[in-house]
């Protein structure tokens, strides 16, 4: 006879078009205990994020399966919850029944896209694709300073799928070209402009994230006609300036304990930032034409006055936008009195730092859902 008795599952989630595995850090709960649907279960560490995941379901943590420390492929199972009367034999049926359709379907699961390459007149750019390649409309996403495009990936991952989203190393960052001349937005624009026209697009929406925001203004200028909209995270705008600390810190940073207090400034709390982070910087770092290429952005973003706020506002807003700021953050501050400015074109994603998009992924991705649909 069939149990009543309900067994839930917990499977490793896919975080981002390219995730293939997660580490589990540490587990929040123990075997027994009683927990709610949304309380925090784990924390999971991704290539470029720890993040805490939040439990699917109500009831009894059953069974722990993966425990701390342990590296996960997405899809299979890391523990049980289950109602309390449910037996161990029933839940060690319910388990042997997905992991067995979990190694047959292994070799089916998404990798995400790969990295293409675009070699231009202006330089060379790398990117990633995903959605309808088709459309001649896209969602074009800017990273900030240090950045690459795999920052993007929670955000990207959230797009419909029959829309088209293109995520952009810039100039001088991740698998692009470090030829980047004295390092100005302006001048990284004119090489992201050629991309836009040799790439065929028509309209253009940009997401931007703080100097990938001066980036995208540029862009704006060069292509008043294409651009449907501008969402922009911790923008270096409106008299926004970038910490002199964390900009010099980072591309002086030589070792693994310079560059951990450097980096933790990106966040509202510490947790959020992965040891894989800390490496993938390190490794770029070790090429002497990035740190050039990126000390040379720095000291051109260091130089750069502040604008006037209010003609930059008004300069947006010629067009749908929002602006996005997590109220912690330490690296690009919210200058005083922008929020009467901005009026409701702000969101402020609190307890969040200079990088929302990977602290509180789900926030930011409802906030650019509803921007993205409200456009007409």
């Amino acid at each position: 006879m069939m149990s009543d008795n309900k067994i839930n599952l917990v499977t490793m989630p896919k975080w981002g078009l390219a995730m293939q595995e997660g580490t589990i850090v540490g587990w929040h709960v123990a075997e027994g205990d009683r927990i709610s649907e949304g309380q925090p279960l784990c924390d999971i560490e991704t290539a470029k994020i720890t993040n805490e995941f939040d439990s699917p379901f109500s009831g009894i943590l059953a069974r722990v399966i993966k425990p701390g420390g342990s590296v996960v492929s997405v899809g299979d199972v890391i523990g049980v919850i289950a109602d309390e009367g449910a037996s161990q034999q029933e839940i060690d049926e319910k388990v042997a029944a997905l992991q067995a359709i979990y190694r047959k379907s292994v070799d089916d699961i998404d990798t995400g896209p790969t990295v293409q390459t675009m070699v231009l007149n202006e330089g060379t750019i790398a990117y990633v694709e995903s959605g309808d390649p088709g459309s001649n409309r896209a969602v074009l996403f800017l990273h900030g300073f240090g950045g690459d495009h795999k920052n993007w990936s929670l955000l990207q991952s959230e797009l419909p799928e029959n829309s088209r989203a293109i995520a952009i190393d810039l100039p001088g960052h991740g698998q692009s070209g470090s030829d980047v001349g004295t390092g100005s937005a302006q001048e990284i624009a004119k090489v992201v402009t050629a991309f836009i026209k040799a790439m065929g697009l028509q309209q253009i929406d940009l997401v931007a994230h703080s100097f990938g925001a001066s980036v995208a203004a540029a862009v704006a200028v060069a292509n008043l006609s294409i651009v449907r909209s501008i969402f922009v995270i911790a923008p270096l705008a409106f008299g926004a300036t970038a910490d002199p600390a964390f900009v010099r810190g980072y591309v002086g940073a030589q070792r693994k304990r310079e560059l951990i207090p450097v980096m933790e400034m990106l966040f509202s709390n510490p947790k959020f930032l992965s040891r894989a982070i800390i490496s993938d910087t390190l490794a770029a770092l070790r090429s002497d034409q990035a740190r050039l290429a990126l000390t040379r952005i720095g000291e051109k973003l260091l130089e750069t006055k502040p604008g006037d706020a209010q003609q930059e506002m008004l300069f947006l807003r010629k067009w749908p936008s929002l602006v996005v700021w997590g109220d912690n953050d330490r690296v690009v501050a919210m200058p005083k009195g922008f929020g009467v400015l901005a009026g409701d074109t702000l969101q402020i994603v609190n307890g969040a730092g200079h990088m929302p998009h990977a602290e509180n992924p789900a926030a930011i991705a409802k906030l650019l859902k509803a921007h993205l649909d409200g456009i007409i």
